[in-house]
């Protein structure tokens, strides 16, 4: 956990430095450019049919040793045959009929990155899964270092084209695929042919899609009103929403992070130990949101005096603060119980009822009034249904019940975001923030109380 953590500072500041300081020097437009290139490079995993996960959920628990590596090895060459040639025939339409230059040059970047990606994300998952999370922590913390390094060389050079930005974000995965992959070396180097037996690793690949698609479909709920964003209201809209959700997207990282470290040890564990868990992180995520409230004050008044053309995106930030909370809490605890049950086609349904319900309403809000505030609250509203499901379908195997708390913090988070937002006073912010938490306290002390008695 600890070179998991590590490795999340690192691409926290690769992050850090492009949102808030490369940023300052890009042109918006050029700035949702690279957005763009990052929000396309999302949705590449397609092209490997859930392979990598597949094979973290089918490993995850067991000794690297005790491992098939020929089936590995087959699996991996396999994968990566069929998704180069659908990488060379996507990226050459998507180029064709891209409408601009910059977008054509982003179809091709994406087609590269999706070949390193697959190292990381193959051989990142089978580490992980076998609770060799520290070598693969090393992998990515090399990576994001190299990437780090060269954007400070190009804002040094006044270098601000989107292009190069892009470029150096492969090549920082292309060096954290190679380490990974030499990690993983027996399952490439094993002995004996390659044979095509992509049929025979059907289990594996039908468990990952359904994994796979659960998270794409789980982000494609942000992705799509992105696309109606940019597609209605234009790249520098687009460019200021993709700031906004940038800041937020520091945290979520965590959570995705925590999430895929936890998962193996619940592995190992009873339902009995599973449910404490369970409990236990639920406590502690219900304590981000008025935290959060706390510390978006100075935050704010350091961005807004950074970088006064996304003020925008920083006033945004706030309404979307229920999203992180709720994510956060999908990410760490529902991902990973879902999984170690073995219900990723549950996980799968759910998600996609909230996407189908998110870009249907959206659609006709973006196209009729243009507010981005109200799309907001529809994402919202849409991640606290999803996550309520999740709860009660989980809690029921569990028998528990915290369907009461879980519709209280949703109200509190709800007005204390709404609130602190449409009065934008600093010094009224951090009341409700603080009346927030000290009402989160009271209710957790009662609850834990109560069910001290009962025991």
């Amino acid at each position: 956990m600890s070179y998991a953590f590590v490795a999340q500072i690192v691409s926290l500041a690769v992050s850090i430095f492009m949102s808030f300081y490369v940023s300052k020097f890009m042109t918006i437009s050029e700035y949702g450019y690279y957005q763009l290139f990052l929000f396309y490079s999302t949705y590449v995993p397609l092209a490997q049919f859930g392979v990598s996960e597949g094979v973290y959920l089918e490993h995850g628990g067991k000794k690297y040793e005790t491992i098939d590596f020929s089936l590995l090895k087959n699996l991996f060459f396999n994968t990566l045959i069929i998704e180069s040639g659908i990488l060379l025939i996507g990226g050459a339409v998507f180029a064709y009929l891209a409408d601009d230059e910059s977008k054509k040059t982003i179809a091709i970047l994406i087609a590269v990155y999706a070949i390193v990606s697959f190292l990381v994300s193959f051989f990142g998952m089978l580490l992980q899964a076998v609770n060799r999370t520290e070598d693969y922590s090393k992998a990515i913390i090399v990576g994001k270092l190299v990437t780090l390094i060269s954007f400070v060389t190009l804002i040094i050079l006044k270098n601000y084209s989107f292009f190069y930005y892009c470029v150096i974000f492969i090549i920082g995965y292309a060096l954290s695929g190679m380490i990974v992959a030499f990690k993983c070396r027996k399952v490439i180097f094993y002995p004996g042919r390659m044979k095509f037996l992509i049929l025979k690793h059907k289990p594996t690949i039908a468990a990952g899609m359904s994994l796979l698609l659960s998270g794409l479909v789980s982000s494609f709920i942000l992705g799509i009103n992105r696309i109606y964003i940019e597609d209605h209201l234009g790249i520098q809209v687009f460019a200021k929403v993709s700031m906004s959700l940038s800041l937020i997207n520091f945290v979520i990282l965590f959570a995705i992070q925590m999430g895929m470290v936890i998962f193996p040890g619940l592995s190992l564990v009873d339902d009995c130990q599973r449910v404490h868990i369970y409990q236990s992180l639920d406590d502690y995520i219900s304590f981000i949101m008025p935290v959060v409230l706390l510390g978006y004050i100075p935050l704010k008044m350091i961005l807004s005096a950074w970088i006064p053309q996304y003020e925008d995106s920083i006033n945004w930030m706030l309404l979307f603060l229920p999203y992180m909370v709720y994510e956060i809490r999908n990410q760490i605890i529902y991902n990973a119980f879902y999984k170690v049950r073995r219900k990723e086609k549950t996980l799968f349904l759910v998600n996609l009822m909230a996407l189908v319900l998110c870009a249907f309403i959206n659609y006709f809000i973006v196209v009729k009034t243009g507010k981005v505030e109200i799309v907001f609250w529809v994402i919202n509203i849409v991640m606290i249904i999803k996550s309520l499901v999740l709860a009660q379908l989980l809690e029921k195997d569990y028998k528990i019940n915290l369907l009461l708390k879980y519709l209280t913090e949703a109200v509190m988070c709800c007005v204390s975001a709404w609130v602190s937002y449409s009065i934008r006073n600093r010094i009224i912010t951090a009341f409700i923030a603080m009346g927030y938490l000290l009402s989160l306290l009271a209710y957790c002390y009662f609850m834990r109380m109560k069910k001290t008695k009962t025991e």
